[in-house]
């Protein structure tokens, strides 16, 4: 398994280090790391994705046409409770979805990106 360092990741997301040792810190990653620590495979890449969904959102959604993302996960990105986007979901005649862990295809999660965006 390959590591990383935290600034070096940090420069691949265009992003201070600092900013990736809070995100570490919210995961309960314990806090003794610094930017020059570095990450296993796995929690490089959830940090990533974490990342590039936030900045997904913030720019409407744009290059997620093509991704599929699971309710939870986007949940998190929205930094909303899953059921919440459950429940938009049923609004909007989409019932099938019932399950936190039910995937969206890309079209379908910029829609919901673009209704929670528009409510903050």
């Amino acid at each position: 398994m390959g590591k990383i360092r935290i600034n070096e990741l940090a420069r691949e997301l265009e992003l201070k280090s600092n900013v990736v040792l809070e995100y570490l810190a919210e995961l309960g990653i314990p806090d003794d790391r610094s930017r020059s620590s570095a990450l296993d495979d796995e929690l490089a890449d959830n940090v990533r994705k974490h990342f590039r969904f936030k900045d997904q959102a913030k720019n409407g959604g744009a290059n997620s046409q093509a991704g599929k993302i699971r309710v939870n996960e986007l949940a998190r990105e929205l930094e909303v409770q899953s059921r919440a986007v459950l429940d938009y979901l049923a609004q909007i005649g989409i019932p099938d979805k019932g399950s936190h862990s039910s995937v969206l295809d890309g079209e379908l999660a910029d829609k919901v990106r673009e209704h929670f965006i528009a409510k903050s």
